[in-house]
């Protein structure tokens, strides 16, 4: 019935919004034809998120049984993982040529190690060759010297293929996510409520979730500062996303980050509402399972009709560590930004942020940050808690 229905409207056109109305609904609807009566579209609200769909389709008792099936990245970071950081350095070294297949220091293996080596590099190449084009003259030969060589090796098996996790995607924590939190700004105390309809931030509980990865869109951030009974609006974030993805000697994918929205800024005299456009990119390093230091290069840009002529911009840098497990979430670092146009001064801050884990619906919170803006020295903490739905 899905096959026959996709068929009878492969000549329609549909508008695509990228929160709602998008593929995942679409899928959603095709199974709503082919199973009259499981309403999956009426579990769409404000966006329709892949993971959100399959959990959808999972709590209808549509999902008979699940198959584990790894991509190809994940199978060569696992042979690649799996081997001492000695044969690491003599896998990339026969990838990239500096090494040849059968070279000395590959034959004094024992033939356990050599073929895991074998194998490990063999899968890389291959990999490289398909996802990242690398040439054909250098991948071909390198591919047959290591089967080749790999050949001459009896009795020792092809290393089993990676665990399947233990959480999968339509596992993890739900995305809408609401907050309630205290804390203090300088000399003034507030309360906080966040309101995110989706996705997913960096320090939320990472079962589920690709590591060093956050996108968060239509968050809102609102406070009451008790000392006057204020309500500002802190910030309204539109679209925000960050990929932090370690390099290492095999790897090298870059680390950036995008955002734009709405948000309070300091003016030397007050404290503004203006949009902001900010973004990055750098690197970053894996220092421990689950801990990563990353260095980024920024930039920000302000709009207001308070700021000198209109705008600011500002050139920076971050510098950062960041440990995700399923029990907490550390991200700590220091900022620095140059504002440059407006008002020509530096911001600097250091940051602490920490989330405790409840299991996958809630989540304790700690921020801290020292900020040196306009040649003053201002500290913000925050506490509370984050629920999700």
């Amino acid at each position: 019935m899905m096959l026959a229905h996709t068929w009878e409207i492969r000549e329609r056109n549909f508008d695509y919004y990228f929160f709602d109305e998008n593929c995942a609904y679409r899928l959603l609807a095709l199974i709503d034809v082919a199973r009259p009566g499981t309403d999956l579209l009426g579990e769409v609200g404000t966006h329709a998120i892949p993971s959100d769909t399959v959990r959808w389709v999972v709590d209808k008792g549509l999902v008979d049984s699940v198959y584990y099936r790894p991509s190809a990245a994940t199978n060569v970071s696992h042979r690649i993982d799996a081997l001492p950081d000695d044969h690491q350095t003599l896998a990339a070294a026969i990838a990239n040529g500096y090494v040849d297949a059968d070279a000395p220091e590959v034959q004094a293996l024992s033939d356990e190690p050599r073929a895991r080596v074998l194998d490990a590099t063999y899968d890389y190449v291959r990999y490289q060759s398909e996802a990242e084009g690398w040439p054909r003259e250098h991948a071909a030969p390198l591919s047959h010297d290591l089967l080749r060589e790999r050949s001459k090796i009896r009795g020792v098996a092809i290393k089993d293929s990676p665990p399947e996790p233990a959480i999968r995607d339509d596992q993890g924590h739900d995305t809408f996510r609401a907050s309630v939190s205290g804390g203090r700004m300088g000399d003034r105390n507030f309360s906080e409520l966040t309101l995110r309809p989706a996705y997913h931030d960096i320090l939320d509980p990472p079962a589920g979730y690709r590591g060093g990865a956050q996108l968060q869109f239509l968050r809102l951030d609102a406070r009451l500062y008790t000392d006057n009974n204020e309500v500002q609006i802190e910030q309204l974030t539109g679209v925000e996303i960050r990929s932090l993805s370690p390099r290492n000697q095999f790897f090298s994918p870059l680390s950036w980050q995008v955002g734009f929205g709405g948000r309070r800024t300091d003016t030397e005299t007050n404290r503004v509402f203006t949009p902001y456009l900010e973004g990055g990119a750098g690197g970053s390093w894996q220092l421990a399972p689950g801990t990563q230091a990353f260095a980024m290069a920024t930039a920000d840009l302000e709009i207001d009709d308070d700021l000198g002529r209109g705008y600011d911009a500002a050139p920076g840098a971050d510098l950062g560590i960041l440990h995700q497990n399923n029990q907490f979430s550390l991200l700590g670092g220091v900022k620095t930004k140059a504002w440059i146009v407006s008002s020509q001064h530096r911001q600097d801050q250091a940051y602490l942020e920490g989330n405790w884990h409840l299991e996958r619906d809630f989540s304790l919170f700690g921020k801290f940050s020292r900020e040196d803006h306009y040649d003053r020295y201002r500290s913000t903490w925050q506490l509370g808690l984050h629920a999700y739905f």
